[in-house]
Formats: structure tokens, sequence, C-alpha cells
């Protein structure tokens, strides 16, 4: 069971994380992992180890990486088209998850 300092210490790693430099994947990769271990159990087979490493891999090597690249792009388009801040703008960036 994860106790309060544990969570202290996860969410002080992922401030670090989130000041370095570059596209963070991390979070793809363990969301993907994750979501393929409620997944199996959900199909109630047995556990694979290998198709959830596989999808957590897939999830940080282009999921991650092409989201950045995505949202970047989508928040510089938005930036060009609308004013930061207004409606427009927010839901020019939102509108994409519809």
């Amino acid at each position: 069971m994860l106790r309060r300092r544990h969570l202290h210490e996860v969410a002080r790693l992922h401030r670090q994380r989130q000041a370095a430099p570059g596209p963070h994947t991390q979070p793809s990769l363990i969301c993907r992992g994750a979501g393929d271990v409620l997944a199996q159990r959900f199909e109630k087979a047995p556990f694979d180890a290998r198709r959830c490493a596989l999808t957590a891999a897939y999830g940080a090597s282009f999921i991650g990486p092409v989201g950045h690249a995505w949202y970047l792009g989508l928040d510089r388009a938005a930036r060009a088209l609308f004013r930061p801040g207004s409606l427009a703008f927010v839901g020019g960036k939102v509108g994409d998850w519809i």
C-alpha cells in the first residue's frame, strides 16, 4: 500500500522530470502499461507480461513523442489563430479531443 511519503517521493520525481527538456514519454509509458494491465484483468485472461511490456514500450517510443509534437503544433496553431486565454483559444485546443 502506498504511504504518504511514497506519494511525496513520486510527486518530487515527477516535478524533477517535468523540469527536464525534451518530450516527456514516461506518462505515456505508464498510462499505456497500466491500461493494458486493466484490459487484461477485464478480459479475465492470464496476465501476459510480454504484451504489457510491448504496449508500454509502444506508448513511450511512439505515442509519447508523436503526441508531444502534435500538442506543440496545436498550441502553436492556436496561438497564431486565437488570442491566448480566449474561449476560442481553449476550444481550439480542446476540440481535438472530441
